[in-house]
């Protein structure tokens, strides 16, 4: 089964901030806890995805200062 292998998390859907640049922080390991009941053994990719298929339509998205913070360490995604 796929939600044995990969969880998705709607963050945000509808057109609240459609034009703007919005800023999100999230922690991964409190929203595993909180989706699934566990804390995750590992994270090994996030996706950051705009969709509009269903509704047939087209959008543009644009990513900037992406980091992945643990204790140990920070990783900035370029």
């Amino acid at each position: 089964m796929w939600h044995e292998i990969e969880t998705h998390v709607v963050v945000r859907s509808g057109p609240a901030g459609l034009g703007r640049w919005l800023d999100e922080a999230r922690d991964l390991f409190s929203d595993c806890r909180r989706i699934l009941g566990a804390s995750a053994r590992e994270v090994v990719r996030v996706w950051l995805t705009g969709a509009s298929v269903m509704q047939r339509g087209e959008g543009r998205c644009e990513y900037a200062s992406i980091r992945l913070t643990s204790n140990e360490r920070t990783l900035e995604v370029l």
